[in-house]
């Protein structure tokens, strides 16, 4: 069976943001919660980058698209 989402690497940065790097095939994200929301997404070459903040937090997650 092959994977369809890999972890990649993960990072927190000084400023209490975090950054997260995933190679997937597919990708579904929700946003649910009063914490929780997608500020935006940005689509080149086979890449994704989502801007999002959860638990109140921001961060990013990078996709490189297989």
């Amino acid at each position: 069976m092959k994977k369809m989402v890999m972890f990649v690497s993960a990072t927190e940065n000084n400023d209490g943001s975090f950054t997260i790097n995933l190679k997937s095939s597919r990708i579904h994200l929700a946003s649910r919660g009063f914490k929780d929301s997608i500020g935006d997404v940005e689509y080149g070459s086979g890449k994704m980058r989502i801007g999002l903040r959860a638990n109140g937090r921001p961060g990013n997650v990078s996709i490189e698209l297989i």
